[in-house]
Parts: structure tokens; C-alpha cells; sequence
């Protein structure tokens, strides 16, 4: 929903969230978040206006945009934990990766249950994450750190998650890589248990990221049930590319903005499943399968191409740089995996598959289950083809690792019994 009236854009930081009853969880607190910062630097107010001057003109001459080619963003994932079912495994993080690349790419499976109004507005928005390959030094990285920490809660106003001497990880390069730190748990003052909260563009260099409950990243393991098919960082990183909530945050009031033309105007935030049409407004329904509502996982289908023009106006502003990362070329590597000659079949398997390379290699094997249970570890000493019995394994998806002295590679194997 867009309202002409620009003097909005500080309505909007200065109302905290109050429509319907929450019923599950806090789902988000960027707008806390937000409001506090400003709060402590009221600079930044004129630095997202400005922002927005940009995003509004970008967006009102090149409608519809279409990139040329598709955009990849590096990405770091920082792990902060205290106990050790915290220290979520490799192949949840790689599955919260996948369900980003499906929803910002429009290939998630559940594009069906888009209600067919809203069809026409659903938008392949041309952007691909992907795990660094380099750390801000250029050496080789799988894309992932993991901290132990003493901390149970991290505060969501201190920021405390992304600085190492607070028990956090320290940011990498905002201008190379998204950041996303997840944690045990986040709090607001009193308020505990959010889902996850995003920096807008404009703010701290030293800050700049996304930071969500181990709980509800990625889809598999121990998930919180509304909140299991990763998009929560979906949604965070929206915001993070410059997405505002779809209702406008004005407390049902009607008259806020997402500046968004092609979403409609909407009182407040949903949560559940709502059944389509769902009107308010005088609209003919919320847009709430839409990533920016609050709608449970489940429920979430859609970016519409007015929020894909307001992306990529950011990645060509203020976001310019991660264009021209190199975060995801592995440096003298970039085609390990080719010369590896990495191959697993047959995939589809029933009781044995087998893992062949070019050439012999030590290296260690890991199988995951799609709850994140490792069902198999094995050290490889010096062999360029081993079979692995997968009898005992239950139908399903899995995920395998390889993980040599040069690189981790990450392979999914289907099981049918």
C-alpha cells in the first residue's frame, strides 16, 4: 500500500506495535529496534529519509524491474550458543539457505496456495544467497562460525550478539556479505522470546545484519511449530533489503505505508492461517501469505513486484557494494567441487549409496537427517570411492557432507524404501 504523504516514513517510527492479540510469539522486533536506534542517533532518521528519497524516485522510473542477471549475496552465518543443543547442525543452516533462494526466486513448493488474486503481483525477485567462500581475510571458509558463549539471552537494544567482547561474533564486512547471527534466545527489555530482528540500510557498519532464535532458522530440527520453514529470515531479510511491514505499522489505523503500490492497504499485522478474502481497510483482502505480515510459516508464499523494485533499488544503492564481492569465489578454488569430481549415486537410493572423486583424497563423510540428527560419520583415509550402507536409513531427505582440507561440500540424498 503506498500513501503520497512522505512525512510518514517518521509516523511510522514512532508507533510500536499494537493490533491483534499475538497468539504465538513475537514474531519480529525490527521496529523496536529501529526506533531505539534513532533514538540514540537521531541522524539516522535523516539518513533513512534520504534512503527512501532514492528508493521512491528509483521505484518511480523503473517499474517492474527486471535485473539483467541474477544477484548472489555472500553470506556469513554466525552461530552463538550456550548449550549444546544450540549448536544447530551444519545441514539445518544449509536448509535455512535453500528456503531463502526458493522464496526471494519464487520456487517454493507452496506458490499453489497464493491466493489466485494475488497471482498476477507474485515476483521472482532475482536474488540468490549463497555461503562465503572467503573471509574477510581471502582465506577459505565454508560460511559458517560457531561460538560457545555465556550468555542465554542475547538483548536485542545492546546488540550484543554481534560484538565478540559481549559474548557475540564480530561482524564481518558489511560491504562483502550478509551477516546473520543466530542465538539461543533475544529480548527487548521485558519482552523475551523474539523471533528475530534486521538493521535497515543506513545504520552502523558495525551492527549491519540480521539475528534470529536458533529455534525458528531454518527447516529442520528442533523448530518452534509455527515457525519451521525458515521464514523468519526471510522475512528479516526483507527488511534488511528495505522492506517495511506490510500493514505500515500505524497500530490498525489504516493510513500507514509499506511504500509499496501493489500491496494493499492493510489495518494491522496477521497471525495464524487466514483464509482468503481476508478484508480490511475497505480492501477486497490483506495480502497475508505476503513474507512482510506476520502470518505462521506455513501461510507464506509471496513477495509482490512492487517489493521486488524496492530490493533492488537498495542493491543498487545503498547495497551497491555486494555486487562486486568476491565473498562466494573460494580463492584459487572457485571450481573445487568439479575438481573434486564429487559424485553421489544413485540418488534417489533404497540400502547403499556410493561417494566417488577423481582422485584419492582424505576426507570425512557426515549424513544428516532432515531433523538434523547426524545418522553417519566416517573418516576417509586416501580413497577415491567408498559405498555407504544406507539400509538402516528411514525414507526421506538427507543431507551429506564431504568435508576435505580444502573445502565442505553439501550434497542432498533422497531415500525410498
Amino acid at each position: 500500500m503506498k500513501i503520497i504523504r512522505f512525512f510518514y516514513t517518521i509516523l511510522f517510527f514512532a508507533l510500536c506495535l499494537n493490533g491483534n492479540s499475538q497468539t504465538h510469539a513475537n514474531r519480529c522486533g525490527t521496529v523496536e529496534y529501529t526506533n531505539y536506534k534513532i533514538s540514540k542517533n537521531p541522524s539516522l532518521r535523516q539518513t533513512m529519509d534520504s534512503i527512501e528519497a532514492f528508493t521512491t524516485n528509483f521505484v518511480k522510473v523503473n517499474k517492474n524491474f527486471q535485473s539483467k542477471t541474477t544477484i548472489y549475496i555472500p553470506v556469513v552465518v554466525h552461530v552463538l550458543y550456550n548449550l549444546p543443543s544450540q549448536n544447530i547442525s551444519t545441514a539445518q543452516i544449509v536448509s535455512q539457505i535453500d528456503v531463502l533462494n526458493e522464496d526471494y526466486r519464487r520456487l517454493n513448493a507452496d506458490t499453489l496456495s497464493t491466493p489466485a488474486f494475488f497471482k498476477n503481483l507474485a515476483a521472482d525477485c532475482q536474488i540468490e544467497f549463497c555461503f562465503a567462500k572467503q573471509d574477510p581475510q581471502g582465506n577459505f571458509t565454508n560460511g559458517i562460525t560457531r561460538t560457545q558463549t555465556t550468555k542465554t539471552v542475547f538483548d536485542m537494544a545492546l546488540d550484543d550478539a554481534k560484538f565478540t567482547s559481549q559474548g557475540g561474533h564480530d561482524i564481518w564486512n558489511r560491504d562483502k556479505y550478509l551477516n546473520l547471527w543466530v542465538v539461543p534466545s533475544i529480548k527487548d527489555g521485558t519482552t523475551t522470546d523474539i523471533l528475530g530482528y534486521s538493521q535497515f540500510p543506513g545504520d552502523a557498519a558495525s551492527t549491519d545484519g540480521v539475528v534470529i532464535q536458533y529455534r525458528n532458522f531454518g527447516r529442520i530440527g528442533n523448530l518452534d511449530p509455527y515457525y519451521n520453514l525458515g521464514r523468519t529470515a526471510t522475512h528479516e531479510v526483507g527488511h534488511w533489503l528495505n522492506l517495511y511491514h506490510i500493514w505500515g505499522d500505524d497500530g490498525s489505523g489504516c493510513w500507514g505505508s509499506d511504500y509499496v503500490d501493489d500491496t494493499p492497504n492493510q489495518a494491522d499485522e496477521n497471525y495464524g492461517c487466514p483464509q482468503y478474502p481476508a478484508p480490511s481497510c475497505s480492501n477486497t483482502s490483506d495480502m497475508y501469505s505476503n513474507y512482510m505480515d506476520y502470518s505462521d510459516d506455513s501461510c507464506m508464499n509471496i513477495f509482490s513486484i512492487g517489493q521486488k523494485t524496492r530490493m533492488m533499488a537498495t542493491l543498487t544503492g545503498t547495497r551497491n557494494s555486494l555486487l562486486s564481492s568476491a565473498g562466494c569465489l573460494t580463492n584459487g578454488i572457485e571450481n573445487y567441487e568439479t575438481e573434486l569430481g564429487l559424485k553421489i549415486y544413485p540418488n534417489p537410493a533404497n540400502n547403499l549409496i556410493t561417494v566417488s572423486l577423481f582422485t584419492s583424497n582424505a576426507f570425512t563423510i557426515s549424513i544428516f537427517s532432515m531433523l538434523g540428527e547426524k545418522v553417519l560419520s566416517k573418516k576417509i583415509a586416501d580413497k577415491k570411492e567408498i559405498n555407504i550402507d544406507c539400509s538402516d536409513f528411514s525414507q526421506g531427505i538427507y543431507f551429506v557432507e564431504i568435508e576435505t582440507a580444502l573445502s565442505h561440500i553439501y550434497k542432498k540424498l533422497q531415500i525410498i524404501k
